[in-house]
């Protein structure tokens, strides 16, 4: 059962908000969420030859809703499509991609999974996200468009998985940094 607090068990103690909170009222959901240990963060960096492709799978757990809060993608070239696929067949699952606590002191791990995997074709129009990210070389190669939003999040549903397709639209190698920002609750806290 893991570790209970004031007789509430673990991942539920967000149920509105009436339980013991840190002595801060500015806290959003969010940050509540992140500051009772519950939010993860992952990230990755990878080279991508011209004109190729690349994929990581991301699964949620089979539990619990994952609220992704944010997705960064920095390239040092011109242009980069990022897409998200619902279904996808075949592949390799390789690597797995460390998940670490955006709270170091958390007794709360995650259970999602972020891996590499080779050889996965995406299903055509189940993308959803389909997004390009224009590099600006030589101003600091920083992109111009960015893939996260401070004021939106995706609610994922408990046993999902999401194939994640980098292809790199430049004329040289491509080097990527991404990142992903979320938190996970049991369903007892989504109305």
């Amino acid at each position: 059962m893991g570790l209970v607090v004031n007789g509430y068990p673990n991942r539920v103690l967000l149920r509105g908000n009436t339980l013991d909170r840190v002595a801060t009222q500015a806290l959003n959901y969010r940050d509540d969420a992140i500051a009772r240990g519950l939010g993860y963060f992952a990230y990755y960096n990878q080279t991508i030859a011209a004109g190729a492709k690349s994929y990581i799978l991301f699964r949620c757990p089979t539990d619990r809703y994952t609220v992704l809060l944010g997705r960064e993608n920095t390239t040092n070239k011109e242009l980069l499509y990022y897409r998200a696929y619902s279904s996808y067949a075949g592949g390799t699952i390789g690597a797995a991609i460390p998940i670490k606590n955006l709270r170091t002191d958390t007794a709360y791990s995650s259970n999602s999974q972020v891996n590499v995997i080779t050889g996965a074709t995406p299903t055509a129009g189940t993308d959803v996200t389909n997004f390009p990210i224009f590099g600006s070389v030589g101003a600091g190669n920083r992109v111009v468009g960015g893939t996260d939003s401070s004021d939106t999040f995706r609610l994922l549903a408990p046993n999902t998985s999401f194939l994640i397709e980098f292809e790199n639209a430049s004329t040289s190698a491509i080097m990527v940094y991404t990142q992903y920002t979320w938190f996970e609750l049991s369903p007892q806290v989504i109305l």
